[in-house]
Order: structure tokens, then C-alpha cells, then sequence
């Protein structure tokens, strides 16, 4: 449960440091910041892998049936929240949502050419 919290609190740092520009330790430039929401966007796919390797039972069943519509589900809110960070003139955030969630439907395929043997 500590690593879990953890994780969400470095994820809610880093979004607070790229988004909010008073909040920038490092001080760097809009592009420099984009960096901060890339490395929240990659500690929550951390979290999930470890939520997911840690506790396999909740990804069995339905889960692993509908997995594709929910990634797709996923990427669609993505692109959902770049378009109003867009519409807010909030480039730090829009560009990293919408190139993520353009690349999170290929997670399936890159999940299944790891796991194929030959």
C-alpha cells in the first residue's frame, strides 16, 4: 500500500510541477516542463504494472476479455483531456496527453509480441 501511495504522490507532484509554472523546481522553459508530465504519465504505468503483477486476480475474468475496449477507453479520455487542455492554452499538458494517448492502443500488441514464443 506505501509504494502505491507513493507512486500516486510522485504522479500528483509531477503534473503540479509541469502544469503550474510557479511550482517548477528546476525552473525550466513550457517545453523543459512537458518532461514532468512525461514522467507522471510514466510512473502511472508503472503503478499499473505493479498493480497488476502484484494482485493478477483483479485482470482475470471480464477484465481480461474487455482489455482491448478499456485501453481504447483509456486513449479516448486522453485525447478528450488534451483537447480541453488545448482549449485552455495548456500546451505542457495537451502535448504529452496527446501523443501518449495515440501510442497507449499499440500497449496491447507490444503485451502480446513480448509474451509469443516461437
Amino acid at each position: 500500500m506505501t509504494k502505491k501511495r507513493n507512486l500516486t504522490t510522485y504522479i500528483l507532484f509531477g503534473m503540479f510541477a509541469g502544469v503550474l509554472p510557479g511550482r517548477d523546481p528546476l525552473h525550466l522553459s513550457e517545453r523543459g516542463r512537458m518532461a514532468y508530465v512525461y514522467g507522471a504519465e510514466a510512473t502511472l504505468g508503472l503503478l499499473f504494472m505493479h498493480v497488476r503483477l502484484t494482485l493478477p486476480w483483479l485482470f482475470s475474468g471480464w477484465m481480461e476479455t474487455y482489455w482491448p475496449l478499456i485501453v481504447m477507453g483509456i486513449a479516448f479520455l486522453g485525447v478528450g483531456l488534451s483537447e480541453i487542455a488545448k482549449r485552455r492554452n495548456q500546451a505542457v499538458l495537451a502535448t504529452p496527453l496527446e501523443r501518449t494517448a495515440a501510442l497507449a492502443p499499440s500497449i496491447k500488441q507490444i503485451s502480446l509480441s513480448s509474451t509469443t514464443t516461437v
